[in-house]
């Protein structure tokens, strides 16, 4: 699970207020579906521009939450689509929704062993 969801350097990346960690993971776990449905329709409508905010955001989200291979993957999304490589985002985004996803799975098993 830590090459997925690095649940540590999440933390302290939250001050070591693990409470507020939770807090991120839910927050990310609970907007995950809707962000990955905006991102596709950024795609549909070869919106490039908004799509590269999108992924910039989405980067630096995971990287709060320790999801390096999250973070990696939309870093490399948001050059690609600040350079309008439309090919390379439509061809990968599928790649990235499977990171995506598999990062949402880890956060919600963390929560589920972790919270009370």
């Amino acid at each position: 699970m830590k090459e997925i969801l690095d649940t540590e350097a999440g933390i302290s990346l939250a001050g070591n207020d693990f409470d507020m960690y939770c807090a991120i993971l839910s927050a990310f776990i609970e907007s995950s579906k809707s962000m990955q449905d905006k991102l596709s329709g950024y795609i549909s409508e070869k919106d490039m521009n908004t799509y590269s905010i999108k992924a910039h955001g989405l980067k630096g989200n995971a990287k709060m939450l320790g999801a390096h291979k999250l973070a990696e993957k939309a870093l490399t999304h948001e050059i690609h689509s600040k350079n309008q490589d439309f090919l390379f985002i439509s061809s990968d985004f599928s790649d990235l929704i499977r990171i995506w996803n598999q990062t949402t799975e880890c956060a919600v098993k963390y929560l589920a062993e972790n919270q009370d």
